[in-house]
C-alpha cells in the first residue's frame, strides 16, 4: 500500500506506536502531524530515530563529513535541526506531549570503504 506522511492508509485510531526512522526531517509539518496523530491509539506513542555519527570518535569521521556536507545543497538534515521548530506550535502541543523526551543511544558499527560511501550517497 502506497502512503504519504499526510496520507496514511491505516484506519484512524489504529496503530500503538508509529516509529519514524531517517526521515521525519523530510516532512517535519502540521499536516504530517495531524495525520500521524490520527493513526495512534489514544494513548500512543510517535517515536523519531536517526542515526548520526560522532565526530568525536576519530579525526576522519568529522574530516570527511566535512568533505560532503558542503554539497547538501540545503536539503534538510537532521543535524540541521531544521524539524525541530514544528514542535514550537501550539497546534503540535495539542496534538502530542512537547516538548519532546529525547534519549541518546551510542552504538558503534564497523564499516568499510563501501558502506561508508554507500552511507555518504543516500
Amino acid at each position: 500500500m502506497k502512503g504519504t506522511s499526510t496520507k496514511i492508509p491505516a484506519p484512524s485510531n489504529h496503530y500503538d506506536c508509529v516509529f519514524i526512522a531517517q526521515a521525519f526531517h523530510w516532512f517535519a509539518n502540521l499536516d504530517s502531524l495531524k495525520e500521524i496523530h490520527r493513526v495512534l491509539k489514544d494513548d500512543g506513542v510517535l517515536a523519531l530515530i536517526w542515526n548520526l555519527e560522532d565526530r568525536t570518535r576519530a579525526d576522519w569521521i568529522g574530516e570527511l563529513r566535512d568533505l560532503y556536507e558542503q554539497y547538501e545543497s540545503g536539503s534538510p538534515q537532521y543535524r540541521l535541526g531544521l524539524w525541530k521548530p514544528i514542535w514550537t506550535t501550539p497546534e503540535a502541543a495539542e496534538l502530542f506531549q512537547v516538548p519532546l523526551q529525547a534519549q541518546d543511544y551510542p552504538h558503534s558499527m564497523t564499516r568499510n570503504r563501501e558502506t561508508i560511501w554507500k552511507r555518504i550517497l543516500s
